[in-house]
């Protein structure tokens, strides 16, 4: 993963979060992701499950461990963005949702809703449990009023996880889960990363 080619990316992104960041004809700012909707609550966007690509299997050479964070310790909460989960725990095969939200007065902006990881607890530090094909994030800003964010749903199993991102990287996962300490990163900003940590338990 080369990781400077993502940031050249993020940097150019960043010019375009000034006038896709929000709206001011609208009560709610300005969408461009394709893949989301629009739930109960305008402020919030979903991410729309998708299988990958059929054409991509763990098998293929040029599919890798996703590498895009390190193993370093991130906050739950910075500035006014906000990581949460919706349980502590998970059974393995069940639901969870991971939220992101502007828990600040004022609206603020952040990068793509692809640009997320899981990983495992592994000793002192974390295993990535997507391998991807590619290894270029392509950002998308928007803005978030107070109140408003992402909201990210799984099934908590194999396939659960796997992921087609429109203009971004699909997300494999190449061995099955195991019980123990995961994590949900979101990263791709100005900002630090943010983590969310939880248990997986066995059926």
């Amino acid at each position: 993963m080369d990781r400077r080619r993502y940031l050249r990316h993020a940097a150019a992104a960043a010019v375009a979060a000034v006038s896709a960041g929000c709206s001011s004809d609208n009560d709610s700012p300005r969408e461009s992701e394709a893949d989301l909707t629009t739930p109960a609550d305008p402020r919030v966007r979903t991410h729309r499950w998708a299988p990958p690509d059929d054409s991509l299997s763990c098998a293929d050479e040029a599919v890798e461990p996703m590498e895009a964070v390190t193993d370093e310790q991130f906050p739950e909460q910075s500035d006014a963005l906000e990581l949460t989960a919706s349980t502590d725990t998970v059974v393995i095969g069940d639901e969870i949702t991971f939220s992101l939200r502007n828990v600040g007065t004022e609206v603020t902006s952040l990068g793509s809703i692809h640009t997320y990881a899981f990983q495992r607890r592994d000793g002192d530090g974390w295993a990535p449990v997507y391998h991807t094909f590619g290894s270029e994030w392509y950002s998308a800003w928007i803005g978030f009023w107070p109140g408003g964010g992402y909201d990210w749903s799984f099934t908590f199993d194999r396939n659960g996880l796997e992921r087609r991102n429109s203009t971004n990287p699909s997300y494999l996962v190449c061995s099955p889960l195991e019980p123990g300490t995961y994590r949900f990163v979101h990263w791709g900003s100005s900002r630090p990363a943010l983590a969310t940590e939880f248990t997986a338990e066995a059926p």
